[in-house]
C-alpha cells in the first residue's frame, strides 16, 4: 500500500467520526460514545494490520490522521 492508500483510509475513518459528532440532523447522537468506542477500535486494528504489513507505517500518525482517541 502507498502513503496515499493510508490517507484515503483515514480520511474515511474521520469522516465516520465527524458524521457521529454532528448527526444527520446537526444534534450531537444519544449513541455518539458508542460509535466513537466502535470507530476507534475499527482504527487500531487497522494501524495494527497496517502496521505488520509495513515496518515503516507510522500508527501513531495515522490514527492521529484518523481523529481517534489511541
Amino acid at each position: 500500500m502507498t502513503k496515499k492508500d493510508y490517507e484515503l483510509i483515514a480520511k474515511a475513518i474521520s469522516q465516520c467520526v465527524w458524521f457521529y459528532h454532528v448527526g444527520r440532523d446537526g444534534r450531537m447522537p444519544a449513541n455518539m460514545r458508542t460509535a466513537e468506542l466502535v470507530l476507534s477500535s475499527v482504527a487500531r486494528e487497522l494501524a495494527r494490520e497496517l502496521d505488520a504489513a509495513n515496518p515503516r507505517f507510522d500508527k501513531q500518525r495515522f490514527l492521529a490522521a484518523c481523529e481517534v482517541e489511541a
